[in-house]
């Protein structure tokens, strides 16, 4: 345990040291807020990550980042949406997965979606709690966000995540 406790913290730091900020990037600060004093609520959701695993309390040394993204409808509208959550890429490597090709989410229906390593490794794409600054309903928690996907790769009510 403590040394998971270990890897987890390191792989947090040399997150932290390789990703940039952008100017779209909402950052945590120390006193656990967003932005200007909007609080960040306890959102209860748990999904698993090739087994291992996360609940919010797991995830928050991590990045809680707003992301502003295209998502095509089924009749091929694109709507932009702001979506809040962590990145995907920072979640699978705190969960030790640093090589990878492919990602599957699978829902609690059933459901499940896969997108590639490149799609996983985008800054938008991420694991969403919020939308449009409305928390997401408990059975779409957490959701799959991809920019520029259709509504079929925005998986809702994620269980698990696994890499091949």
């Amino acid at each position: 345990m403590k040394k998971g406790m270990i890897i987890l913290f390191a792989v947090t730091i040399l997150l932290m040291i390789s990703t940039g900020c952008t100017s779209q990037d909402t950052e945590v600060n120390s006193t656990g807020t967003i932005g200007e004093g909007s609080s960040i609520e306890q959102i209860d959701f748990e999904v698993s990550i090739n087994g291992i695993k996360f609940t919010q309390e797991d995830v928050e040394d991590l990045d809680y980042v707003t992301k502003e993204v295209k998502k095509t409808s089924k009749e091929g509208e694109v709507e932009e949406v702001s979506c809040s959550g962590y990145q995907i890429d920072g979640l699978l490597q705190a969960a030790g997965v640093t090589e990878y090709s492919s990602v599957t989410v699978a829902a609690s229906d059933g459901y499940s979606a896969e997108i590639t390593e490149e799609q996983a490794k985008l800054e938008t794409t991420i694991l969403g709690l919020s939308q449009e600054g409305e928390q997401l309903k408990a059975d779409e928690l957490p959701m799959l966000v991809v920019d520029g996907e259709g509504s079929k790769t925005w998986v809702k009510g994620i269980t698990t995540v696994t890499t091949k």
